[in-house]
């Protein structure tokens, strides 16, 4: 028998089932103490200062799915990322993970992102 375990985020006080919560191994309870919401909300806020509401307004202006690749959320088990201009920490858009990485391995450069383009034009 599965034997449920609820309790209350430290965050929105609100009493909710195991299943809201992330693993943590540091933990007695073995989960982190903000629900999931929560601690994205927190992640959001202090990395790149907006709510979940702004984030999801963002995905929703993009129709639901990466601003570069356009698969939708539910293509990827990872959670999307936000794109922001390391210099200024403007936030560009939500990139799914691979192009997230991608654009952080060419160091978001432009010149590096056109000599790709222009490799992979003249291999075809």
């Amino acid at each position: 028998m599965l034997l449920l375990y609820r309790k209350r985020c430290s965050s929105c006080k609100k009493i909710k089932d195991q299943k809201y919560y992330s693993y943590d191994s540091n933990s007695l309870d073995r989960l982190q103490s903000k629900c999931k919401v929560c601690a994205k909300n927190s992640k959001l806020k202090t990395r790149y200062d907006i709510t979940i509401i702004e984030y999801e307004r963002i995905f929703k202006r993009q129709g639901g799915a990466c601003a570069i690749c356009r698969i939708k959320q539910s293509g990827f088990t990872s959670a999307f990322c936000v794109d922001h201009d390391h210099d200024t920490n403007a936030i560009r858009g939500i990139l799914c993970p691979c192009c997230n990485r991608g654009l952080g391995l060419l160091g978001d450069s432009i010149r590096m992102i056109t000599r790709a383009l222009a490799y992979l034009k003249r291999s075809k």
